[in-house]
């Protein structure tokens, strides 16, 4: 019973069904990346990215064709990566009907290995009118940002002021013991001179 047990979860597996979905997510109008990994013995095997079901040939949206080469069709671009064994899909232009349920999947003799993908689309931000030019403004706008440089900045000076200031202090350091405290020079080494 367990050997039977054993064998159907190899196939499950072999199957795809128990791989982790990846989970991703952009926005309406922009553009997302994924990258659906796949085992070493697979190098050489057909990938496909496909929405839905993908039951039909005809879920299939785009194909890798050969290996280091990125194919586009469309809005989507796919790429597969063997050195890093990845098969990488990037949709363009997003809608909010991209949303759903999608699949990486190496195409197999048999039953394919598939990796599910689970792709949110949010709404674009609404762009924010300007200002109308003829109405004058009803509140006043707060200027202290715009003097004072961003917080990540100053930071960043004091970082760089203290590297300084470290620095000359060294460099005083090494000043004072090369010449102020340099010890006196050493008489020569005595020698003798042969008596004739």
């Amino acid at each position: 019973m367990r050997m039977a047990l054993r064998i159907l979860c190899l196939y499950f597996v072999q199957a795809g069904v128990l791989t982790a979905p990846i989970h991703v997510s952009g926005t309406e109008g922009g553009r997302v990346e994924l990258t659906c990994p796949y085992p070493d013995q697979h190098i050489y095997t057909p990938k496909y990215f496909c929405r839905e079901s993908c039951i039909m040939w005809s879920d299939v949206l785009i194909t890798s064709e050969k290996a280091g080469d990125g194919v586009t069709k469309g809005r989507y671009f796919a790429l597969d990566t063997t050195s890093a064994r990845t098969f990488c899909v990037i949709i363009k232009n997003l809608q909010l009907g991209d949303a759903g349920v999608y699949y990486c999947g190496l195409n197999q003799w048999g039953s394919d290995t598939k990796t599910k993908v689970v792709l949110t689309v949010s709404k674009a931000p609404t762009p924010v009118s300007p200002l109308s030019t003829t109405s004058p403004p009803t509140h006043l706008q707060d200027t202290t940002n715009s003097i004072l440089p961003p917080t990540g900045s100053v930071i960043g000076l004091l970082h760089i002021g203290v590297i300084l200031g470290l620095l000359l202090c060294g460099v005083l350091a090494l000043i004072w013991v090369e010449f102020v405290h340099k010890p006196a020079s050493l008489p020569l080494p005595f020698t003798t001179t042969p008596i004739l």
